[in-house]
């Protein structure tokens, strides 16, 4: 950085590269007014504290005097951080909880990387840390900066840093967060406004004379009216960029905000290409061999994709995850900050016990200070609601529901079990069954991955990771190859937390219609106990109601995983359910799936699709058909697999699929994309009484 410029400085005294700020102000004659941070002044005084921003004890603060923002009163209790407020300034001028992050400044200035995209779960303190962002770098709120990091880690371990480029660059801040239209050109509209609004914090330039020239004001203008057109919006932002750099012969930052908001809204309303090609062509012509670019700060909660309109900026911007040590601690509380504001506070072991078990932590790749058996960082939504009530509720997935407009992840999550397969759902079971399981993995993966029809398990996995749903780190085994195509790598997942593995079940709860749900209790009654009658008349009637209100297309692939994905929350109860594979000897397509209840009774289901467009009477038959060769199967499914083998020893034998027990009930279900035909039978082991249904 080549100086600070005071304000007061003439349009024509503009920062050049072989000029500094002393012979600037000597040219004009103009007392500079700007506190150094190597010099104290009476309003700065570095504290030997490390997180002075922490404002949660009780015990008296150090004098502060009366003339600073951050003074406090002794008598006044500190609340809590708001889950609203995401301003940095009004966050340290206001009486509220903080966590000082100072040192990401530096950490982001002195990366390496010209465009870095930090992606984290939803609600992560990401719109927070950018506000801090713009509040130390831009010129235009330079005094106020020096007030507002006076006291911060940053000044005080790096006064150097501060003094070269706090308050030293123009700033461009976008927000594209909760974007949401109904169809693309409302919310191509609602996109241009953002980018206007960017225009307006910069008006100066249309009103200094000499600034712009005529046709560059003319465009200044119509880009802050919104009255250029979309194609012409796609170069606003490089055209600001370079009017900004001109004026103040530095180059820009641009931080950009939620950069993908408006695609999941746009991935589940049916218009991604349109919303991914616009949004690729503003940033690519913004941060893409911009010569009057300095830094750029994207935040998101999905990484940019290999493939398809933003395939370049994935090539252009360095992503960071919670899978990379770089800014793994910048978002969220670690587990030692909370102990740290809990000393004071009269908090018995049994709650701090509760916070771990409900809100749990993240995996993160740097070791905590207080705990060395696994590097964890807390949710900030969580962690600071816990700080302020002192008890554990649902916070961070009550504060995705109450969003100003409706949740997108929620939507995605609930559209992508419908679709996902078998495999997927039994590995989640497992998951909140409380186990740690590698799964698929990948950082290329696509948003639009995760909604094809049918999903790969990688693209499902990765979603939830990227969506806070699923921690983990990396597996130590390296990614392998199947021939010339590369296997995704693997990550060792885990639910984080009690709060997430509620919201699973009452994710499908809130999925079923008021209509079906009396049926579906009764469903779960009837597996959990072990009458297999009481289940098998209710939970027809589910999924035909769930097949027709959500107006699937259920092909034979995902026949069994759309099956197990409705009995997920059966497995809380105490059920267990797995996919079998079928004997050779089984002629019918379909899968078959086996649910164990908790009162040790068994159901084995042979699940087939079939057209839409076929007769009742013609779906009747094929049930029966498809019961019939269940029932011839499974004398083969009761008998251990013994493999071929050439040795002279007899090979060993594995267990059976069934685990040589037969099932109390034989069941088979015919789906269709407007409902289902069911048929069951009573197996031979079936209790005395018991009669065959068919609906």
């Amino acid at each position: 950085m080549w100086g600070l410029i005071h304000p007061s400085l003439p349009p024509f005294c503009r920062r050049f590269p072989s000029y500094t700020a002393a012979s600037l102000l000597a040219e004009t004659n103009t007392p500079p007014s700007i506190p150094n941070f190597t010099t104290p002044s009476s309003s700065f005084r570095p504290s030997s504290r490390r997180h002075t921003n922490i404002a949660v004890s009780t015990n008296k603060p150090e004098s502060t005097p009366t003339s600073s923002p951050k003074a406090t009163v002794d008598s006044e209790p500190v609340k809590a951080i708001p889950f609203d407020v995401s301003s940095f300034k009004e966050l340290s001028l206001g009486p509220y909880v903080q966590f000082d992050r100072s040192l990401f400044l530096r950490e982001f200035f002195e990366c390496g990387s010209e465009s870095v995209l930090i992606i984290r779960p939803p609600r992560w303190a990401k719109s927070t840390n950018l506000s801090m962002t713009k509040s130390f770098f831009d010129m235009q709120e330079r005094e106020l900066a020096y007030s507002l990091f006076q006291d911060t880690t940053l000044s005080v371990e790096d006064a150097h840093f501060c003094n070269d480029h706090c308050g030293g660059y123009p700033v461009v801040s976008v927000n594209f967060g909760d974007v949401a239209g109904a169809d693309w050109p409302s919310m191509e509209k609602l996109l241009c406004e953002r980018i206007s609004q960017a225009f307006a914090s910069h008006t100066y330039l249309s009103e200094v004379e000499g600034a712009l020239s005529m046709d560059e004001r003319s465009r200044f203008l119509q880009y802050l009216n919104g009255e250029a057109s979309p194609a012409e919006f796609t170069n606003s932002l490089k055209d600001l960029t370079a009017w900004l750099s001109c004026y103040h012969r530095e180059r820009v930052i641009v931080l950009l905000d939620d950069y993908d908001a408006a695609l999941l809204g746009a991935s589940l309303d049916g218009f991604h290409d349109e919303a991914s090609s616009f949004i690729a062509a503003v940033l690519s012509s913004a941060l893409t061999d911009n010569l009057h670019l300095e830094r750029a700060l994207l935040t998101g909660v999905y990484p940019l994709p290999a493939d398809g309109a933003l395939s370049q900026l994935h090539y252009d911007v360095d992503t960071f995850s919670l899978l990379d040590s770089q800014f793994a601690d910048s978002f969220g509380i670690r587990l030692s900050e909370v102990a740290r504001e809990l000393e004071n506070e009269d908090v018995s072991e049994g709650q701090v016990r509760d916070l771990h078990l409900y809100h749990g932590g993240y995996d993160i790749a740097v070791k905590d200070d207080l705990d060395t058996s696994r590097s964890l960082i807390f949710n900030p939504s969580t962690a600071l609601q816990y700080l302020h009530e002192k008890k554990t509720k649902p916070s961070w997935t009550s504060a995705l529901a109450s969003a100003r407009h409706p949740s997108f992840h929620l939507r995605i999550l609930e559209k992508i079990w419908m679709l996902s397969p078998a495999s997927f759902r039994e590995k989640l079971l497992l998951l909140l069954e409380g186990s740690t399981l590698e799964v698929p993995f990948s950082l290329d993966s696509a948003l639009t991955d995760s909604l094809s029809s049918p999903p790969t398990e990688g693209a499902l996995w990765s979603f939830l990771y990227f969506s806070g749903y699923i921690t983990g780190i990396r597996s130590s085994e390296a990614p392998s190859k199947d021939g010339d195509e590369e296997v995704e790598e693997f990550l060792l997942a885990r639910i984080p937390n009690g709060e997430l593995n509620n919201e699973f079940r009452e994710m499908w709860l809130r999925m079923f219609s008021p209509e079906i749900y009396q049926e579906y209790d009764l469903a779960v009654t009837g597996l959990s106990s072990g009458q297999v009658d009481v289940f098998e008349s209710n939970f027809s009637s589910v999924v035909t109601a769930f097949v027709r209100d959500h107006d699937l297309s259920v092909t034979s692939a995902l026949s069994a995983g759309f099956f197990i994905g409705i009995l997920l929350p059966l497995g809380l109860s105490g059920a267990r359910l797995s996919s079998i594979p079928p004997p050779s000897s089984f002629a019918s397509e379909g899968s078959i799936v086996l649910l164990k209840t908790a009162s040790s009774a068994s159901l084995l289901i042979h699940v087939v699709s079939q057209g839409a467009g076929d007769a009742e009477e013609d779906l009747k038959q094929l049930a029966s058909k498809a019961l019939k060769q269940l029932e011839d199967a499974v004398p083969s499914l009761l008998s251990p697999a013994t493999p071929t083998s050439s040795r002279s020893s007899p090979p060993p034998r594995t267990p059976s699929p069934l685990g040589g027990v037969e099932p109390s009930a034989l069941w088979s279900i015919v789906m269709t994309g407007r409902g289902c035909v069911a048929a069951s039978s009573s197996s031979s082991t079936a209790s005395p009484g018991q009669e065959d249904v068919e609906e």
